[in-house]
């Protein structure tokens, strides 16, 4: 590994373990086991470090997310697929969330505009959501509001992490306990959504 891949690794562990807010460019450098003054010649904040890892998530999803979409195949297998890589996706970066909504509250431009200029794009989601409709006109499901599925799936998939603390405290769930429960999510999300969609 490079030294800017084993920042990036020691980097995720940290916020993993502390959250963005909580986490500092200390406690990456001795993660990494290299001194504060080495670890900003690399990056020169957490902003900027976070902002790499959170890019390369999306630049890992997006391929396969326009492939899913664009490939010859049942919309409802889409669906699936989609539910299980952007569930993948937050089971690997599990402070994306957070991050994402408080860059979004406090600079909309700043992260829309780091999203437009990598250099994989983001999910067509237009195109999504044409498959989605023309399955509901040709009666392969039932007539459903594409964007409405394509949200709800999101927020069921999002919402746990952000609200992670408060739910980890009012359910009395220790962190291996939650991150249990997480794991299960993928399958009860996918049989929520195949209720809405499929016809009975």
């Amino acid at each position: 590994m490079t030294t800017e891949s084993k920042i990036i690794e020691a980097a995720k562990k940290v916020f993993l373990r502390k959250g963005y807010s909580g986490a500092r460019m200390q406690d990456i450098a001795d993660e990494v086991g290299m001194n504060k003054a080495l670890l900003h010649y690399y990056f020169r904040n957490k902003e900027s470090l976070f902002r790499m890892i959170f890019l390369e998530s999306f630049k890992t999803m997006t391929p396969v997310m326009n492939n899913m979409i664009s490939e010859n195949s049942p919309v409802v297998d889409k669906i699936k697929t989609f539910i299980s890589i952007y569930s993948e996706m937050l089971q690997n970066n599990p402070y994306l969330p957070l991050f994402l909504i408080n860059e979004l509250a406090q600079d909309p431009e700043r992260i829309t505009s780091a999203l437009l200029q990598n250099g994989e794009g983001l999910p067509d989601f237009g195109l999504f959501m044409d498959k989605i409709h023309e399955a509901s006109e040709r009666g392969e499901i039932n007539k459903v509001d594409p964007m409405s599925i394509i949200i709800n799936i999101i927020s069921l998939c999002v919402y746990p992490y952000v609200a992670k603390p408060m739910m980890t405290l009012l359910f009395k769930k220790d962190e291996f306990e939650y991150n249990a429960f997480l794991s299960q999510r993928k399958a009860e999300i996918t049989n929520l959504i195949l209720k809405i969609i499929e016809i009975q």
